[in-house]
């Protein structure tokens, strides 16, 4: 297959899957999908252990695009 071909085949199978996608129905969400783990408020921020444990799921995602920019620039 030609890069065309496969870029082509690429480009209806997203079409595709973005045409089913927003003719599906709505999807239910269970009432309790909003009862987190943690109610406490500290300092003004609700739900402050769940927001406080995605910490360090940014500090990874910027030490990775830190890294992903430093090599882009070895490259050049």
């Amino acid at each position: 297959m030609t890069s065309s071909l496969k870029l082509a085949l690429l480009g209806v199978l997203t079409l595709i899957s973005i045409i089913v996608v927003f003719t599906l129905a709505p999807m239910a969400q269970n009432v309790a999908f909003h009862n987190f783990a943690d109610h406490s408020s500290f300092r003004g921020i609700p739900n402050f252990g769940n927001v406080v444990s995605n910490i360090p799921f940014l500090i990874i995602g910027i030490l990775g695009l830190t890294l992903l920019k430093r090599q882009a620039g070895q490259r050049s």
